[in-house]
């Protein structure tokens, strides 16, 4: 007994989530369904793409606190859009302003040299007040649903096109860190700033690019959450199990 609560003690996380789960299941009618599956999936998609950056950062010995704002500006700019440009050309837009934001985060603290913390501090303030500009700080939709049900539609009962894209970056990543030249080369540089220069590494360009893909992500993910927030799409999502 003492053996399993010291196993229980070093993984408390997995053990905690485990007993969320039976509990769950236990208690709570279709909680086991492949559409909760599916829903729970899809809400977490769009901050999984956020995380997925932000772990590149970290491996590269950085941190952003900035991710939070850019994934809301660029929601904001592809909304923003849509009356104008369309949905496609609008989610590009937007996107392309989270890789802007990431480039910008990467040239503040590469090339002034200011810690990443700090940095990213002023920038998460500095996006946050972009977006309240852009939207008078006052709440906004997109304009057409059509975009919203696609990526909200299940397939295989179960995966949305943006839980998809979540888990085939997730696997990418892993092999990239574990497999591939460039993913070894970030981990050195963060292990290890000064003997990753020492051995060749363009260290600058590295971080700059880890910053900007962490911003491109976020772009991504805020361009994919703000669909849920376009008039109609909740009478047209797959209808929910009754704990919802």
């Amino acid at each position: 007994m003492r053996r399993v609560l010291n196993v229980a003690a070093r993984h408390r996380v997995i053990a905690i989530l485990i007993v969320t789960l039976l509990a769950g299941a236990i208690l709570v009618p279709g909680f086991t369904s492949l559409t909760t599956a599916g829903l729970a999936l899809d809400r977490a998609a769009s901050i999984g793409l956020l995380a997925i950056g932000l772990t590149v950062l970290l491996a590269a010995g950085q941190i952003d606190l900035s991710g939070g704002a850019v994934f809301a500006v660029s929601g904001i700019v592809a909304m923003a859009l849509q009356p104008s440009f369309g949905i496609g050309p609008s989610a590009l837009v937007g996107t392309a302003a989270g890789l802007l934001a990431g480039f910008v985060n990467g040239i503040v603290v590469v090339g002034f040299g200011i810690n990443s913390l700090v940095a990213t501090l002023a920038t998460l303030l500095a996006f946050r007040a972009l977006g309240h500009w852009i939207t008078d700080s006052q709440p906004m939709s997109g304009t057409d649903i059509m975009f919203s049900l696609t990526i909200s539609q299940m397939f295989l009962g179960v995966l949305t096109l943006r839980a998809g894209m979540f888990l085939a970056l997730l696997v990418l990543l892993h092999v990239w860190l574990t497999r591939a030249v460039g993913g070894r080369s970030l981990l050195a540089l963060g292990s290890s700033p000064a003997a990753a220069t020492a051995s060749g590494l363009h260290a600058g360009r590295m971080m700059i690019a880890a910053f900007a893909f962490a911003g491109l992500l976020a772009g991504v993910a805020g361009c994919s959450r703000a669909s849920r927030s376009t008039p109609g799409l909740r009478s047209s999502a797959p209808t929910s199990p009754s704990w919802r």
